[in-house]
């Protein structure tokens, strides 16, 4: 009988097929771990976690029926009670159509409070995307509170006009899809281009007649709230002229940008009403291409952001937003402005998904065949929220055809990360600690050579090292080897070597190198006993230096393969060594090599391979049963029950006699089948006190047939998984009663 392991929610059952090479034992399996949504193949399985959880029914909003909405939390982080904010709210799209939440367009998309509100909302780019961003207008949010509000939407209302508006949402927003006079002042060299608004101007530094926005904006400024000015635009000027300015002013007194702005190109520097700081170069990407242009506003201090990154700050004095300009030297285009308030940090919208494993993979766990004995694994990397890749030990895997199986348990938000790479290989270091492990490794110190640990990685330098593999810089295991793979993190500034079958320090072992040098390459070569220079046995292309890589070597008889990040990039074949230690070596004058991690895993060919992956099983309730009281005849054999409250009972016969009453147990009809469930109880005499090693059956209601059993602990506990939509007797033997497969003999109405 298959258990569970408790506190966890979902499983997926993995079949690993045999290798022809025979059986293997304590093998280390690689899986990768999604956590999100794909099709389960080889060792890649998807847990379906960061799916929305779009909510079912029928709402009116703004006038439509939606069958469809999602919940979207807003957090405020500045600790400021704010009004009128607009929130980036960043949806997959792509998401909500392929599942026929949504039409293509999305034009019938709508925002609302909790209490069907609309709210004003821009989306920035198209709908059907991995990544569309919104910016809703969202009347209040308390400080260091949350709110909510909904996304609607729906696959029928085809017909449904697109509501994203730019200047229902923004304080100042303008795509320039028309020339609109009621914005801005228009000078003689501005048009409207294509949806861009466009500036030609071939005069001298600094360009004069600027376009600025009319009115008063009135946007206060201060500690607590800003303002930020948000651009899309280009310069096609020559590279000696391709300067623009974004102005502001806190005064309609005077024109903008001759208070505040900041000029970008051969000009750079931050300008204030009648001052201007030294010409400074900001180290800003060339104007000449398209970027996305942030000025923030906000507590004292003024700050250009380019495509994400800060490029300058500046300390000003400026209390309002009253206007906006923009001027360029040279030929410039703007696609957008949009002016909106600004707090640091902003607040984050985030919409309800199913998360069913935790983000960082914490709660990863896999068990063998019968679903609770739990296995080795470690994490060799993780990207948070996307994939992690681990390995897994698996105790025994039959040789081809047959198949071993395992479970990957997950859905615990108490778990931690518990892996242990040191039970799971042959051979494993993390470095750990500020001195090299001497129960694991020798060294040999070339001239001049070093070897140290540091900050979680182990550090090896080379002195005056040559061809001669005596004057190398190595590390080597104290454990010998023959069949197997070394794999390890590293990045070197020349070159490095994994050595496998190592007969001597400075002898005899294959050499698996990747090489960055001038006129160097990456190698498979072998070092005899009494060689002053390594033999080549196949070459390859160099490897860059500076760089991180996953080095594999692997030796399998007389079959020598070299892998550089999980693809084979060199192999051959050699029996002259079978057997020895394996390590790590430097040989590259003055260079020094970097292992963040290393690990001995057994390796046959062909290794054994990832089979099926099965439908997710979940956790939809544990069931706790009352007591369940043995009654014993005058020879100690005895049969109890469980009890469910407003459920049918029957009699159990046991050899013809009727001891207790049989309470049936009615699974509910919305779980469904695949869905698992876990039935506990307790097992005790008719005096109270606890009965272990009682047999506690299971048995389904339509074969009546037993389909489960376990037996009762020294406490007198039991518990059982069972699969759900089914109707289920559950039955306590006492331990000297022998019952068969079939319980028609032994319990019916």
């Amino acid at each position: 009988m298959v258990g569970w392991l408790s506190g966890w929610q979902y499983r997926k059952k993995h079949d690993i097929n045999g290798s022809s090479a025979g059986a293997v034992s304590n093998y280390q399996m690689r899986v990768k771990v999604h956590y999100g949504e794909g099709a389960d193949s080889g060792e890649d399985v998807y847990l379906g976690s960061g799916i929305y959880n779009v909510e079912s029914g029928s709402w009116n909003i703004g006038g439509n029926t939606y069958n469809y909405r999602l919940k979207i939390t807003i957090a405020e982080k500045a600790g400021q009670n704010l009004t009128d904010y607009q929130v980036k709210v960043v949806i997959n799209t792509k998401q909500l159509v392929d599942k026929g939440y949504a039409t293509s367009s999305g034009n019938e998309v709508r925002f609302a409070d909790d209490q069907d509100n609309l709210l004003n909302f821009w989306r920035e780019n198209a709908f059907d995307q991995e990544e569309t961003v919104y910016w809703v207008k969202v009347p209040s949010i308390p400080a260091s509170s949350e709110v909510v509000i909904y996304m609607y939407f729906d696959p029928d209302l085809t017909d449904v006009p697109d509501a994203s508006d730019g200047d229902a949402t923004f304080i100042l927003f303008d795509d320039f899809s028309t020339k609109d006079t009621s914005k801005w002042n228009w000078p003689s060299d501005w048009t409207v281009e294509s949806g861009y608004a466009k500036q030609t101007y071939s005069g001298g530094w600094p360009p004069s007649g600027g376009m600025w926005s009319l009115g008063d904006l009135n946007v206060s400024i201060s500690d607590s709230v800003g303002v930020i000015i948000e651009t899309y635009a280009k310069n096609l000027g020559t590279a000696s002229a391709y300067d623009m300015v974004i102005g502001w002013d806190n005064d309609t007194d005077r024109p903008p940008a001759s208070n505040v702005s900041v000029a970008l190109g051969s000009y750079d520097h931050w300008h204030e009403w009648g001052t201007s700081t030294a010409n400074t170069d900001f180290g800003e990407p060339d104007e000449r291409s398209w970027h996305k242009y942030q000025v923030i506003l906000f507590d004292g201090d003024w700050r250009l952001i380019i495509d994400g990154t800060q490029y300058s700050a500046h300390a000003g004095s400026i209390t309002k937003l009253a206007a906006v300009s923009f001027n360029s030297k040279g030929q410039s285009y703007w696609d957008w402005i949009r002016v909106r308030k600004y707090v640091d940090p902003e607040p984050e919208a985030k919409p309800e998904t199913a998360e069913k494993c935790k983000s960082d993979f914490a709660d990863i766990r896999f068990t063998a065949g019968d679903g609770v004995t739990l296995l080795d694994y470690w994490m060799e990397e993780k990207v948070d929220g996307d994939y992690a890749i681990f390995w897994v030990k698996v105790p025994s895997i039959p040789a081809d055809p047959d198949k071993a199986t395992i479970y990957i348990y997950y859905g615990n938000p108490d778990a931690v990360y518990d892996g242990d790479g040191e039970q799971v290989f042959e051979l494993f270091d993390d470095f750990e600690g500020a001195e090299l492990d001497t129960t694991k490794w020798n060294t040999h110190l070339g001239t001049g050579g070093s070897v140290s640990v540091s900050s979680g990685q182990l550090v090896m330098q080379e002195g005056s090292g040559g061809a001669d593999a005596s004057t190398w810089t190595t590390v080597y295991s104290k454990q010998s080897f023959d069949d197997v793979a070394v794999r390890a993190r590293i990045k070197f500034t020349a070159m490095e070597n994994i050595l496998l079958r190592m007969g001597a320090a400075d002898e005899q072992f294959y050499v698996f190198r990747l090489d960055g040098r001038s006129g160097y390459y990456d190698l498979i070569g072998k070092y005899p006993a009494g060689a002053t220079i390594t033999t080549e046995l196949v070459t390859g292309s160099a490897s860059p230096t500076n760089t991180w890589y996953k080095h594999e070597a692997r030796a399998y008889g007389s079959q020598l393969r070299l892998y550089k990040d999980d693809a084979e990039e060199l192999s051959t074949a050699d029996s002259d060594f079978t057997s020895g230690w394996i390590g790590v070596t430097t040989d590259g004058t003055s260079g020094t090599v970097y292992v963040d991690w290393i690990l001995v895993r057994k390796y046959v060919e062909p290794e054994p391979s990832h089979g099926a992956w099965y439908a997710e099983e979940g956790l939809v309730a544990i069931i706790e049963l009352s007591d369940v009281v043995v009654s014993c005849d005058a020879i100690g054999r005895g049969v109890g029950v469980s009890r469910l409250d407003g459920v049918k009972g029957v009699d159990v016969l046991v050899r013809g006699v009727s001891l207790v009453e049989v309470e049936l147990v009615k699974v509910a009809e919305v779980v469904e089948v695949s869905s698992m469930l876990v039935f506990s109880g307790i097992v005790q005499t008719p005096l109270g006190d606890p009965y272990p090693n009682a047999k506690v059956l299971a048995i389904d209601e339509e074969t009546w047939e037993i389909v489960g059993e376990t037996t009762s602990g020294v406490d007198g506990s039991w518990s059982m998984v069972l699969p759900g939509g089914r109707r289920y007797t559950f039955v306590a033997v006492g331990a000297e009663l022998s019952v068969g497969a079939d319980a028609k003999a032994h319990v019916k109405y």
